[in-house]
């Protein structure tokens, strides 16, 4: 027997959340609207988008994926599914939102999570020159002194723009970039651990 319940389990997950009607709660998960805090929205565009891509809405989206059985299937095989259907490559706009937003409808995949990992971005401005900054990270020596317990490798790195490093004791990589300005030194950092596996392997 066919399951096509993604889309309504969503639409019904809005609905205990906001208190809104179903037919409330479904206009807006159609829209697709800017959140208004950190959450991410389980849709990644409108309807009227996804519509005007790729010739169908989100409903008839879910509906295809649920009777192919994306929720048993990794995130790989589910944009190759989509991509075929699309005549286009996996790695395609199309392809990745239908896949990456049926899947955090259904949680097999939380919001920041991608297929290597999970991807956190933050910044902070440093009241100091943006040379001595970088020492502060690419010299071992240095470094030890502000963070003792940090197991970082050094994988490439420009003077003084940006650093990538392997974070061994958290297995996972981090990048750090910096900019000048005129009296501090703004850190941008990006890191990524490594996977959660959501589905059982076998």
């Amino acid at each position: 027997m066919t399951r096509q319940k993604s889309f309504k389990r969503l639409v019904r997950a809005r609905m205990e959340k906001t208190g809104e009607s179903y037919t409330a709660a479904r206009a807006v998960l159609l829209a697709a609207p800017e959140p208004a805090g950190a959450e991410a929205p389980p849709l990644a565009t409108s309807d009227g988008a996804i519509r005007e891509r790729t010739g169908r809405g989100w409903k008839e989206w879910f509906d295809l994926l649920d009777a192919w059985g994306a929720a048993e299937r990794s995130h790989r095989e589910i944009a190759r599914w989509v991509a075929d259907q699309q005549g286009v490559e996996p790695l395609a706009w199309n392809a990745q939102v239908v896949a990456g937003s049926y899947e955090r409808a259904c949680g097999l995949r939380a919001v920041g999570e991608r297929a290597d990992g999970f991807a956190i971005t933050a910044s902070k401005t440093v009241a100091v020159a943006v040379d001595r900054l970088y020492e502060a990270f690419v010299d071992e020596s240095r470094r030890r002194r502000w963070l003792p317990d940090g197991q970082l490798r050094e994988r490439t790195a420009t003077r003084p723009r940006s650093a990538r490093f392997d974070w061994t004791a958290r297995r996972g990589s981090t990048s750090r970039s910096w900019r000048r300005a005129r009296r501090r030194a703004p850190w941008h950092s990006s890191t990524r651990g490594s996977p959660t596996p959501r589905r059982p392997s076998g």
